[in-house]
């Protein structure tokens, strides 16, 4: 399914992100099952096979017992390998992460934006939904209070 990934995360975000590139060889034949037409690079593009990816990355999250933070909230499948001929790979095949993030460094920055738009989604819903509590409230007079002192 994962042919190679990077996993990159921001000291000013408390989440990580991912750089996948699928595996071909399971990438296409799942696409011929789903009647889904096109190309690799096609392909990689729909998000449904974006949400398989990710909800697999999440099982494997779980059963490694990961914590929030080693987990990424959002992932990017691109189609470009990383190689020694794109500079993301040493001659023995490490990655080399800055370089391979620099590769991706659009994706990543498009990927830590959707987090932060989302984070600020919900927290003005959650303020909106404390606000209609607050106006819901029922009202009380000084004159409806009974004092059991006497």
């Amino acid at each position: 399914m994962i042919a190679q990934s990077l996993i990159y995360g921001n000291s000013r975000h408390n989440s990580c992100v991912a750089i996948i590139i699928p595996e071909i060889s399971w990438v296409m034949p799942w696409a011929r099952a789903k009647g889904i037409e096109g190309d690799f690079a096609t392909v990689v593009q729909n998000p449904e096979l974006r949400q398989v990816i990710l909800e697999d990355l999440e099982r494997l999250a779980v059963a490694k017992k990961l914590s929030g933070l080693e987990k990424p909230h959002r992932i990017h499948l691109g189609t470009e390998a990383f190689s020694v001929e794109n500079g993301t790979l040493t001659p023995t095949q490490k990655l080399k992460r800055n370089e391979a993030a620099h590769l991706y460094q659009s994706q990543i920055d498009a990927m830590y934006e959707e987090l932060v738009k989302e984070a600020k989604e919900r927290r003005e819903a959650k303020t909106d939904k404390n606000k209609a509590k607050l106006t819901t409230l029922p009202s009380f007079e000084k004159n409806s209070i009974a004092f059991a002192d006497q």
